[in-house]
This record gives C-alpha cells, sequence and structure tokens, in this order.
C-alpha cells in the first residue's frame, strides 16, 4: 500500500504531506486536518486521473461522442430495419441473370416461366431468326436467360444487327430489342475487286453482304484488295468516306447522290466518278476542306456554260492531285 501511495503522490493524485503547524497532541488518537485541508479527496483523484490520461493519450474524436440509450425513436428504428431489409433484397436480386440463391429458387416457380419471345428493332433482319438464334425457350424460367449470352448469339448470327438489350417483362414476357447497323456505303472486297459487295457503315465499318434484292443506291467504294475483316481495311476507307462526309452538306453542285463511285488507285489516289457523266476526277491520296470547296466550284462553272463558256460535256478528266492548289480541266474538242 505504501508503495502504490507514493506513486499516487508522485503522480500528482495525492496531495504531499504537509508538516502541521503547532505541536502534537499526544492525548489524541488522530491528527487533525488543517485548515485549508479538503476533507475528501475521491473526486480530486478520479478528476486527476482523467486529465492525466487525456494528457498522455489524447482520445480520438469518435470516443468523445456520448451515445446516450433511447436516442432512437421507433419510428427511426423502423426506418432502418426497413432500409436495411431494401438493402438485403436488392443485394439478393441484383444479379438479373439469374446468379443468386433467391433467383434459382424462385426459377423452379410456374409464374416466372417464359410465355412470350418478342422481337423489337429489326428491319434489315428477320426476326424469327433473330428468335431461333437468341437460344431463348418458350417455358423456361425468366431468370435463367443470360443477356451476353443473348446478345453474342444475335449478333453473331445476324450480321446487320450491331447491339442487342434483353428487356424483361415480367411475369413471363422477354423482348430482345436490337439495334441494326445503317449502311453508308457499299465497298468491293478481295483482289482485283471481284469480290463480293459488303455494306460500310458510317465508322468504315463492313458488317453485312449484299444479297438479291437488297438496296443497291449507295456509291461504292473500289480497289481494296483486302477482305472485309481484315486488319487495315478501315484504315484504307478512311479517306473515301472523309470524302463522303463532306458531301453530306447535299450542294446543289456537288450532292451526295451525285457520286456512283469512289475508286482507290496505288498512282492517283482517290479517283471518283459522277452518276450523270463519265469523266474520272482525281482526288489524290488526301482529301482537305480546301479541296472539296475548289471541286465544287469548278463543277459549278462547268455547269454554267453559257455563262463561262465551257461545256461538262466537253470533260475528259479533272486532275486535282497533279499541282498543288490547282485544278486541271482537260476537256475534248470534238466532244
Amino acid at each position: 500500500m505504501k508503495i502504490i501511495r507514493t506513486l499516487f503522490i508522485k503522480l500528482g493524485f495525492l496531495p504531499r504531506k504537509k508538516a502541521l503547524s503547532g505541536g502534537i497532541d499526544a492525548g489524541r488518537s488522530r491528527f487533525s486536518s488543517p485548515p485549508n485541508q479538503p476533507k475528501s479527496t475521491n473526486k480530486t483523484v478520479l478528476r486527476k486521473i482523467n486529465e492525466w490520461w487525456l494528457t498522455r493519450k489524447p482520445a480520438k474524436k469518435s470516443a468523445q461522442i456520448e451515445i446516450k440509450r433511447g436516442i432512437f425513436s421507433p419510428r427511426t428504428l423502423w426506418l432502418l430495419w426497413l432500409g436495411t431489409a431494401g438493402m438485403v433484397g436488392f443485394w439478393l436480386f441484383s444479379s438479373i441473370d439469374g446468379s443468386s440463391l433467391v433467383q434459382r429458387a424462385l426459377a423452379h416457380i410456374d409464374l416466372f416461366k417464359i410465355v412470350v419471345v418478342s422481337v423489337e428493332g429489326e428491319t434489315h433482319s428477320d426476326a424469327e431468326q433473330i428468335r431461333a438464334s437468341s437460344g431463348i425457350m418458350v417455358s423456361e424460367s425468366m431468370f435463367s436467360v443470360s443477356s451476353e449470352d443473348v446478345e453474342y448469339a444475335v449478333t453473331s448470327a445476324n450480321p446487320w444487327i450491331a447491339d442487342v438489350e434483353i428487356i424483361r417483362r415480367w411475369p413471363g414476357e422477354i423482348i430482345i430489342e436490337v439495334d441494326e447497323y445503317e449502311p453508308y456505303a457499299l465497298m468491293t472486297s478481295g483482289a482485283g475487286g471481284g469480290g463480293r459487295l459488303f455494306y460500310v457503315d458510317r465508322r468504315g465499318h463492313p458488317f453485312a453482304p449484299v444479297v438479291a434484292g437488297d438496296d443497291l443506291d449507295f456509291p461504292v467504294i473500289t480497289g481494296i484488295e483486302l477482305e472485309p475483316d481484315t486488319a487495315g481495311t478501315q484504315e484504307q476507307l478512311s479517306e473515301p468516306l472523309r470524302f463522303l462526309n463532306m458531301l453530306g452538306g447535299n450542294d446543289p453542285n456537288l450532292p451526295a447522290q451525285s457520286v456512283s463511285e469512289i475508286h482507290l488507285d496505288a498512282e492517283h489516289g482517290m479517283v471518283v466518278h459522277l452518276v450523270e457523266y463519265p469523266f474520272p476526277i482525281f482526288l489524290g491520296t488526301q482529301i482537305t476542306r480546301e479541296k472539296y470547296h475548289r471541286l465544287r466550284k469548278v463543277l459549278e462553272v462547268l455547269y454554267k456554260p453559257r455563262r463561262h463558256g465551257m461545256n461538262i460535256g466537253t470533260v475528259d478528266y479533272i486532275s486535282m492531285d497533279y499541282l498543288p492548289d490547282k485544278v486541271i480541266i482537260s476537256t475534248n474538242e470534238s466532244g
């Protein structure tokens, strides 16, 4: 006890003994406290212990927060319980393709059996072929349909389809919503241009072969030696598609529908052929906005022979790749 008391005195929790003023009364069995000495030190000791602990090791802010009993009202507790239950329910149903325990259990309920498989968004594709290639069977569970598997199967079997979305209309209908490619031009594939015709979208992606009865009212890009699915095909298509994109403004002298063919030539680059006239237009390897405007001005002059004295019917060719910033027009006097 003496050791503990000495430790408390050194830490300042207990007061040191002070010499008492006056003599000692030998007839008493205990000493009297000095007039200014506190009679009880219990509260002082606890307070000093607390102050020493806070000074020695600062408490975290979160530890100083007092949590009172009864701070949550019954309504608050109910809302907390309801929110927790909702989060658990969302987690159980979060896997839309049936990987959770709850969905595997519900897969055996007849209420969630597929009764209708619909197809929406198809124009060039066949709805029945899309439905068959999806692999979705009537009477199987709504939870057993994998969106990723269906998308891969449908796009692989139907070249016109760019994207697929599976919509579940509970309790028993599956909707296959498809997004098709939009044709922007045609291209010939293979060495010598003797291959098949393919549709090309705006990004230069050849997506579907042309079959009998298809719409052919698009400009044709020829001279590509690569197959459609070969690396480098999109790079070869970039300049012709850039030129077609410039024609999108539908200038009356050079509308988009006036171009019938864009041929890629190793010597002259792009060679453009118009629908109404047989002469070639040599554009070179790259098409720029300035070159496009220059060609448009040249055609404007040729379309007005009375004003400018030139007849477009006598033109042999138009060259824009021979000299920079120059246009050469070769004419046939006999024409």
